[in-house]
């Protein structure tokens, strides 16, 4: 074990997944807890999809108790999104951008995700493990099933210890805010990021569900407009397609 940024930091070679791994042994964590992982067998990312680790990657996951009930954790992802893409900006990655609610992407291709779920919660406190996951460096010939990009293709050739020696002080300090005061002061930076803000997309999982993305709002929840008006979509709806062509 070793503190950075803020954090007690334990390495693991390889597990089933590291956000499976801390929501297994919660209750006997001290806040504050970072762990990161050579290789993962079983990763996951949102909607039960797998998280594909290979070649030269960052499989990272923090544990915190914060002092807020579930229903105040309304753009956490998103604040946590914006402390990555931030560290990323600052070493030299300026493309990357956010889709909401968890991905972050450059040149119209995934960059990493993040994964928030519950440990514990109650009406005062919510403990959660904050997944990240982030490619550094793909192996040639490597298919996820979907576009993907990586750091060194951004032209920024990070190794995995430098990137987590920025990293981490980062995200304590974005969650310290959040805790503070909310997803409010994040979203002129999440407006910035945004990259699909005026772009029409369709709702997964609600045939004909379509609309043009607005932004978010102070909860993290995401506003469209359609012919009918403005609507909100929260972070536990389904996910978001490119519209179909009409």
């Amino acid at each position: 074990m070793e503190r950075v940024g803020g954090w007690t930091l334990e390495r693991q070679k390889v597990c089933d997944s590291s956000n499976s791994e801390l929501l297994r042994r919660a209750a006997t964590l001290a806040d504050r807890h970072a762990l990161v992982v050579d290789n993962q067998l079983r990763g996951r990312g949102r909607q039960g999809r797998r998280w594909l680790a290979s070649g030269s990657h960052l499989c990272l996951s923090l544990f915190r108790r914060l002092p807020l009930a579930p229903g105040r954790l309304g753009g956490l992802s998103l604040a946590v999104g914006i402390g990555v893409a931030r560290t990323l900006h600052r070493l030299g990655a300026a493309e990357v951008g956010l889709k909401w609610p968890n991905d972050l992407l450059a040149r119209g291709a995934k960059l990493g995700g993040i994964l928030i779920e519950f440990a514990r919660a109650d009406t005062s406190c919510s403990e959660v493990v904050i997944g990240i996951g982030l490619n550094l460096r793909l192996p040639a010939g490597f298919d996820p099933g979907q576009p993907a990009i990586d750091l060194d293709r951004l032209g920024l050739g990070i190794e995995r210890e430098a990137l987590l020696s920025a990293l981490l002080p980062e995200l304590d300090e974005v969650l310290e805010r959040f805790c503070a005061e909310g997803f409010a002061p994040f979203l002129p930076e999440w407006e910035r990021l945004d990259l699909l803000r005026g772009k029409e997309v369709e709702l997964a999982g609600a045939p004909g569900r379509r609309g043009t993305v607005l932004g978010v709002a102070e909860d993290g929840s995401l506003r469209l407009a359609d012919a009918a008006g403005v609507f909100t979509v929260s972070a536990g709806e389904p996910v978001l397609r490119p519209a179909c062509s009409r």
